[in-house]
């Protein structure tokens, strides 16, 4: 009970800081299956029954095929729970229930979204709104791996940055 408490809490004073909810306002909580997103879920669903605006919640979903499992299953506990979920299959799908009000915003990276809106022929339909400035990355590699090659790979991304290849692949795909 303690840990709720204060994780409440701290959402609740992420939330009225930033001012990231407005009374009226539709959230959309995106589930990949993990502990961080099902906690935010739930923190919202608490703070949303103590807040002293209105505002609704809405789950949705996108298999990313990182996780071992279906996330079918989550959707179907949520929706047994009464929530509203939106399971899509791939992230490609979002910029067409964007434009159909089915969700009320679409996370995605900058170069993967710009790809998807151009393929959908939406590039006069959807713009972003909000751009995070800082998007880490982290690879992981197999414990088993030669740590010799991990170290060239760091040596190539890191000549890459210095020779100005990366920031070319960039600009190709934006």
């Amino acid at each position: 009970m303690e840990l709720e408490k204060t994780l409440l809490r701290k959402v609740g004073e992420a939330v009225t800081r930033f001012k990231m909810i407005r009374d009226g306002d539709r959230v959309a909580v995106a589930l990949s299956g993990g502990k961080d997103s099902a906690t935010m879920l739930e923190a919202l669903l608490l703070l949303q029954k103590r807040a002293p605006i209105d505002f609704s919640i809405r789950t949705f979903t996108v298999e990313q095929g990182k996780f071992l499992s279906s996330i079918e299953p989550m959707g179907e506990y949520l929706k047994q729970r009464g929530y509203k979920v939106d399971l899509a299959i791939s992230d490609a799908l979002n910029p067409q229930k964007l434009l159909r009000n089915h969700i009320d915003f679409w996370a995605t990276g900058d170069l993967l979204g710009k790809y998807l809106i151009g393929k959908a022929g939406l590039t006069d339909q959807i713009v972003p709104l909000f751009k995070f400035e800082l998007s880490e990355l982290y690879m992981a590699c197999n414990r088993a791996m030669d740590p010799q090659r991990a170290e060239e790979f760091n040596r190539i991304l890191q000549e890459m940055d210095s020779d100005g290849s990366s920031a070319a692949i960039e600009r190709k795909y934006q």
